[in-house]
């Protein structure tokens, strides 16, 4: 009984780092992470009195969690303590279904499942699926994951007790049919239940926030087309002033100044004195890039931009989730720079052959950390700055296209890959 206590500790412990570092997404300290196993050392040393042991693997269960704290400044106790009941959880109740058929092989039982659930857990930990639990975690709210905990503490309890897997003793609290069946109904509650409650809730508060997002992206999306359609108006006039002034030029000839004077001040109405920003080839595009600009301008950044984009096949809400995300991100990179540091944005578009290709390059204070195309954000408002990414991605996918985030010490680089062959229903309606 003593290595199997020494032997659960140990792999506990390895399964909440995990967690920490890759579901959890926080930098650990190296120093003390290493440090931390030395912990364990005491165990060794009352191996032979169970006692003993038993009280000082408590305490060294209270310790692990301040040691993770302080390895991970960043991670919640609070996400810690969810994930080490879990893990117990689902382990007690997966022994206790063997232990209900053949109770003298418990021991072995412990070995091979607690093995195999940190082996399953590190799998978890280093897929990409960490995202999804990520963002199900920040977007379940806390008193549904406390109901989630007791359902799974519940279940627990009630398997255990009924197998005897708590004293590993063969008593019949009910026939050994019975103690196997509950307890693999215990564990189908135990597991399913509280995964379809988060599910459920994380999907109904991701609609609720689609939705709002949605329609800011609707509101935003029909500014840019009214700022589109009066450049057109614009560009309309510059190609008829010419017209308009040989006719001003004709009339003052002929002596007629107030015909003259009266058509000079319809045209001055209709002139906007503001020039065109941009001229990307897209006219929401280049109402974008123009209000963007206007902001950047705030924080003495400038945005360059070289190429074009597809006037055909984006809608104007899926343009500027790309790029009113990517742009604010980068101008928001920008204010952390130091005023007498060089503060550019370099966006590079192309479009060949039905597919756009578009570059966001911008300056950086320090290097991000990326994992598989995901940033973790820094902001306070992580659901929220989150969801924006999480958009981005969706919104690329719907083109078959892909999103690469690179960082270096001084640059970070997003590239977007899409298939843009096939127009969409919500296209722009402004005159060609």
């Amino acid at each position: 009984m003593g290595f199997i206590t020494i032997y659960h500790s140990i792999l506990y412990y390895i399964c909440l780092l995990l967690i920490a570092r890759f579901i959890l997404d926080c930098t650990p300290r190296i120093l003390v992470l290493y440090g931390s196993f030395l912990v364990f050392l005491p165990l060794l040393a009352v191996l032979d009195d169970q006692a003993l042991l038993s009280m000082t693997c408590i305490v060294l269960q209270v310790l692990q969690f301040i040691l993770i704290k302080c390895a991970f400044t960043k991670v919640k106790i609070q996400h810690l303590l969810f994930s080490y009941v879990g893990l117990s959880c689902i382990n007690m109740i997966l022994v206790s279904i063997p232990v209900a058929i053949a109770p003298a092989h418990h021991l072995l039982y412990d070995y091979l499942i607690c093995t195999v659930i940190s082996l399953l857990c590190a799998l978890f930990c280093f897929s990409k699926i960490r995202h999804t639990v990520r963002q199900i975690i920040e977007w379940t709210p806390k008193y549904i994951l406390m109901i989630c905990g007791l359902l799974l503490v519940s279940a627990t309890v009630i398997s255990v007790f009924i197998s005897g897997t708590v004293l590993y003793t063969n008593h019949e609290v009910l026939n050994r049919a019975t103690q196997i069946i509950v307890s693999i109904l215990l564990l189908a509650i135990c597991i399913v239940l509280p995964l379809i409650i988060l599910i459920s809730v994380s999907n109904s508060q991701l609609r609720s926030l689609t939705a709002n997002y949605e329609q800011q992206i609707h509101t935003q999306a029909e500014h840019y087309q009214n700022l589109a359609a009066a450049n057109y108006e614009v560009r309309r006039f510059r190609h008829d002033f010419r017209n308009m002034s040989i006719a001003i030029k004709k009339l003052l000839a002929d002596g007629e100044q107030d015909a003259a004077l009266k058509l000079l001040q319809e045209c001055t109405q209709s002139l906007d004195p503001s020039p065109l920003s941009f001229d990307t080839g897209n006219d929401i595009a280049d109402a974008l890039l123009a209000e963007k600009q206007a902001k950047a301008a705030d924080f003495h950044t400038e945005i360059c931009f070289n190429g074009m984009i597809p006037r055909q096949g984006l809608s104007p809400t899926d343009l500027c989730v790309i790029l009113g995300n990517t742009l604010d991100n980068a101008i928001e990179a920008c204010q952390a720079l130091s005023a007498n540091e060089q503060k550019t944005i370099v966006v590079t578009s192309e479009y060949r052959s039905g597919f756009w290709f578009l570059k966001i390059h911008n300056p950086i204070a320090k290097s991000v950390a990326i994992h598989n195309n995901h940033v973790a954000t820094t902001k306070a408002n992580k659901t929220l700055h989150g969801f924006g990414l999480y958009s981005l991605h969706s919104v690329v996918q719907r083109y078959d296209g892909e999103v690469r985030l690179s960082s270096t010490d001084d640059c970070f680089t997003v590239d977007i890959d899409m298939c843009v062959t096939t127009p969409l229903k919500h296209e722009s309606c402004l005159p060609q």
